[in-house]
């Protein structure tokens, strides 16, 4: 009988080594534009996404190639089966994430490993054994999910993580949800429906870049309040004093509303009010303002911002104070680009007609909340619901 031959071996000094890495937990890609990733990997059905900013404040013991280095990243999880997709766009500081840009552009960065959840010191220990080395980053999130990137590129092609959880973990609130939470974060009002602005109340709504947003005035005489966020930049936000520098008091159909970084935000394509309709000079109404109408307790605009805000899952910390808004629907007959020296301005019920509606095409995504005014302290207003959709 013909003997058959061994299999090739590359050198008869390379052994298999005991197995410590364990279970593939996560795998990474590394972008410039985590929101472009997001949505392509939404189309293929991973989401949703919980986003967050790691940063020297919620991020301990950072390092970079064995050295104390603060650095902060947009970190963006997702579940896919057994795993956790992950996608990161490095903000600031020395970090091997934007090395890895600057080498390759975008891509596939790393693969985690649970290394059999023995002690993370030990791993550390065992990869240093193993010739890895100091991690080529590291830190811990929270004060308990530690993590360590080893630089395996040269010879695995990836980079190799390995995380450490607490046994009891509950991800925090994320800054935001992308496209929304997959569950409901708070319980509706009765009269809410998916595209309801209850009365007294706000909604919040998701806008992609693009898409438009219609608002009506259901019933009429409503004031609607609203705002517009960055969802990468809870900070960033529309500005009204910003547009009326760049446009005029009232904006019209073709205008741009501009955020407090001088960003285009929103476009209004269709306004079936007359122009003026929407005023951008009054603060919306607050605890303090029912405090001084001897209404302590009220309901208001200003703290309905932030409560919608929150119901739909942006963590507390994330929420800027309530900016001024863009108040639709507004009776402010001296809003025009003829304001007259020492003319007071005035403030009459609100006059939108029944069925009254504007659309807003979105010039970046954002967050929209919508508050239908609560003021019922002034002669003939009374609170009503009104309505939005994402056409």
């Amino acid at each position: 009988m013909e003997a058959k031959e061994m299999p090739e071996t590359i050198s008869p000094t390379i052994r298999l080594a005991d197995p410590f890495l364990g279970n593939v937990v996560g795998v990474c890609i590394v972008t410039h534009d985590h929101r472009r990733v997001m949505t392509r990997l939404v189309q293929l059905g991973i989401g949703p996404w919980r986003v967050y900013t790691f940063s020297p404040e919620n991020t301990s013991n950072q390092t970079y190639k064995g050295q104390l280095s603060a650095f902060s990243l947009t970190v963006c999880f997702a579940p896919l089966g057994t795993i956790t997709y992950a996608i990161i766009q490095p903000l600031s500081g020395p970090n091997i994430f934007s090395d890895f840009l600057h080498d390759h552009d975008e891509g596939v960065h790393h693969v985690t490993y649970d290394c059999n959840n023995i002690p993370f010191p030990d791993r550390l220990a065992e990869l240093a054994k193993r010739g890895f080395g100091l991690p080529s980053q590291s830190g811990s999130w929270m004060g308990k999910n530690h993590f360590a990137f080893f630089n395996t590129e040269a010879t695995t092609t990836t980079c190799l993580e390995t995380i450490s959880f607490p046994e009891v973990w509950e991800f925090p609130e994320p800054d935001f949800w992308f496209p929304e939470p997959p569950y409901p974060l708070s319980t509706p009002s009765p009269l809410m429906t998916p595209s309801q602005i209850p009365a007294g109340q706000a909604s919040t709504v998701f806008v992609a870049r693009g898409r438009v947003l219609k608002i009506t005035n259901t019933h009429g005489s409503q004031v609607i309040d609203t705002w517009a966020l960055n969802p990468s930049q809870f900070a960033e936000h529309l500005s009204m004093s910003h547009t009326t520098a760049v446009l005029k008091t009232a904006p019209s159909v073709g205008d741009t509303l501009f955020s407090n970084r001088r960003n285009a935000m929103l476009t209004i394509i269709a306004d079936s009010s007359p122009p003026g309709t929407h005023d951008t000079l009054i603060a919306a109404c607050d605890a303090h303002r029912y405090r001084q109408l001897g209404a302590d307790g009220h309901l208001n605009c200003s703290d309905n911002f932030q409560t919608s805000l929150r119901a739909v899952g942006i963590a507390a910390s994330s929420i800027p104070p309530t900016p001024d808004p863009w108040n639709l629907f507004m009776n402010n007959p001296r809003q025009d680009d003829s304001l007259t020296p020492g003319k007071e301005l005035l403030l009459e019920a609100p006059h939108g007609k029944k069925g009254a509606y504007i659309e807003l095409r979105a010039e970046m995504d954002l967050w929209v909340v919508m508050s239908s005014c609560p003021q019922d302290m002034l002669p003939g207003m009374v609170p009503k619901d009104a309505a939005f959709e994402v056409l």
